[in-house]
């Protein structure tokens, strides 16, 4: 699969310039004497303050996402250079180049009709005649030119009278899906969950998830919808910006920012109502400011959005709920999720994490630093400037709900994975993050003992991978497993993102490890290839796992 990540974007401009200021400033105003004594909204004061000058700096350098004729048509040419009717992979990496160019079009322009009509090509080449059909119809609702008709009525034919073959392609198949299912009784007030799992907490592991029964490879454990989602950057114009859906044969635009696209105007509806007017004016920014390597807090701001449109847009009604809110209450594992509101749900998000206390200075001033520029662009570029313009306890709200999703979503979202077949090998890439209030609840082990998968309805099941006893904890991977990478690497990346020295079984061996794969191992996946039934493979796979032992 080609992705945007190819095409190359820039670096995260806003970790430039605070490292600038850190070392020109900030380290040894921080460091000097009485400093480590403040309280943390004092460090909040003191630190915004100071930053002011380069963050106003740094605002000039950003300006609204608007359409650009120019970059349509230079996107819209690349494509045409990697057209190729007998190569797939150039027929994927010009389908990206006019998505690119239909999300850079303005709306009802001969720039968008011309790329819809060539991604129309794209897909008749690829025998995807519905597909084929959408995009002829979407370029003469774009004003196509009058020059291009007779080509899109030829293969408006064409794609007519592949429909009539026999077993042709008619749209994306799913074959061999089962619907999971949880693989005991669910929990009487947690029905997304078994019931034999509890949320204990003690001075060694803090709060954790033990089973109260032996549990076997394959068992389904939970199957939870995420409260709050957001792709990776580099498959925004391949997948459905709202359902996350492989659509990138029918993307359509949002008509306010270059960034989102989305598989139907009913998904596109829906973002709007629910989080992207928030962020549409400021998403394309936010990766420059942010980079990849703060998605996880970039998810925050989606949470804040999602939040805001629960409560009717109204921050003074969410300000008075949060100020009654008893955090020490709320607790995803006792509430009673049959009659839960979505402002119910919110709250088991709400009270998440942020390991504020465990954070350097210095991570607390970026974070500082990035909420107080994401505060400013919603009041500028957002509804939500004038909703504050004359209240600054709401104004306070919304920084506080940048900075505290912003740390929550660093330490608690969940990287989902998609498997795909290339070249005879599985390959996982990461293609979205997603905020879980039970999953959550997971701790960390780089030899875990339970995993989550995405399934097509956009919830996540979670499901052992290995034996687990009666009393045991339950075990997520946060990053990288033992095999991936050696011990001294996982040990850095977890102390970095997530503030703990990792104690795993894996971790505990004095040998580096990382980087090897058994024989056995390999021979069992090369034979699993040869089963023609997905569901073959996955019942041998849990046999294999249950004998081999724990």
């Amino acid at each position: 699969m080609f992705r945007a990540n190819d095409i190359g974007k820039p670096d995260s401009v806003g970790k430039k310039m605070l490292d600038e200021l850190w070392e020109n400033s900030l380290e040894q105003f921080i460091t000097a004497e009485g400093m480590h004594e403040l309280t943390n909204d004092q460090f909040l004061t003191i630190i915004t303050r100071k930053m002011e000058p380069i963050i106003h700096d740094l605002t000039l350098l950003l300006s609204t996402d608007v359409k650009d004729k120019a970059q349509a048509i230079a996107f819209r040419t690349k494509g045409n250079e990697y057209f190729h009717p007998t190569s797939k992979e150039g027929l994927a990496k010009a389908l990206t180049y006019y998505n690119l160019s239909i999300a850079y079009a303005e709306k009802g322009s001969e720039e968008r009709a011309i790329a819809y009509a060539n991604r129309s090509m794209v897909c008749l080449q690829s025998e995807r005649y519905e597909e084929c059909l959408v995009n002829i119809r979407l370029a003469r609702e774009s004003n196509c030119p009058e020059r291009l008709m007779e080509k899109l009525n030829r293969r408006e034919a064409a794609a007519k009278d592949g429909l009539l073959k026999p077993n042709s392609d008619t749209g994306i198949k799913r074959e061999d899906v089962v619907e999971l299912k949880l693989s005991y009784n669910s929990h009487e007030n947690v029905p997304q969950m078994v019931e034999c799992l509890e949320l204990h907490r003690n001075e060694e592991f803090g709060r954790h998830v033990v089973t109260t029964r032996k549990l076997k490879a394959g068992d389904i454990l939970m199957i939870e919808k995420p409260f709050a989602t957001m792709l990776y950057d580099d498959v925004g114009h391949l997948r459905c910006a709202h359902c996350h859906d492989m659509k990138q044969l029918i993307l359509i635009p949002c008509e306010g920012c270059t960034v989102a696209m989305y598989c139907s105007e009913e998904c596109l509806s829906k973002a709007h109502g629910q989080y992207h007017r928030y962020e549409c004016a400021m998403l394309k920014d936010l990766w420059r400011i942010c980079g990849d390597k703060d998605m996880g807090g970039m998810a925050g701001i989606r949470t804040v959005a999602t939040a805001i449109a629960l409560f009717d847009h109204d921050l003074d009604e969410m300000k008075d709920h949060l100020n009654g809110l008893d955090e020490s209450k709320v607790n995803a594992f006792t509430m009673d999720w049959r009659t839960a509101t979505p402002k119910d749900i919110y709250d088991t998000v709400h009270v998440l994490s942020t390991n504020q206390a465990l954070r350097s200075r210095k991570e607390q001033a970026m974070q500082i630093f990035f909420a107080t520029i994401i505060h400013q662009l919603m009041l500028k570029r957002t509804e939500l400037g004038e909703i504050c313009a004359t209240n600054a306890e709401n104004r306070k709200l919304l920084f506080d709900l940048i900075l505290r999703h912003w740390q929550i979503s660093q330490v608690n979202s969940i990287v989902i994975e998609e498997v795909e077949l290339v070249e005879d090998k599985l390959e996982a890439y990461r293609y979205k993050y997603a905020c879980l209030s039970l999953i959550s609840m997971l701790n960390h082990s780089c030899v875990p003992n339970v995993m989550h998968i995405p399934l097509y309805d956009g919830r996540c099941a979670v499901m052992a991978v290995r034996p687990i006893a009666a009393g045991e904890q339950l075990f997520d991977c946060y990053s990288f497993i033992a095999n991936d990478r050696c011990k001294s690497d996982r040990l850095i990346h977890l102390k970095k993102h997530y503030q703990f020295t990792c104690r795993c079984g894996a971790c505990a061996l004095e040998v580096e490890d990382g980087g090897y794969e058994l024989d056995e191992d390999m021979n069992f996946r090369r034979y699993i290839r040869n089963f023609d039934s997905l569901s073959d493979a996955v019942s041998l796979i849990i046999s294999h796992l249950n004998a081999a032992g724990r």
